[in-house]
């Protein structure tokens, strides 16, 4: 007598995937708009912590060069 091969049963994974995709393109939008919120904060924050007086002041240099000495 021979053996009957038996038939592996295919798992359905595609409706998984799809929602999988879903859950994290919504995960990388919260994400995107925690930092967009956070840099708006950081924004706020640091005009509030310049005083608005001290305008006399020179504009710091953002890349500050290396004097010779």
């Amino acid at each position: 007598m021979q053996k009957k091969k038996k038939k592996k049963k295919k798992k359905k994974k595609k409706k998984k995937k799809k929602n999988e995709k879903k859950k994290n393109e919504k995960k990388k939008k919260k994400k995107n708009e925690k930092k967009k919120n956070e840099k708006k904060k950081n924004k706020k924050g640091m005009m509030s912590s310049f005083p608005e007086a001290c305008t006399a002041c020179p504009p710091l240099p953002r890349h500050p060069q290396p004097t010779a000495v």
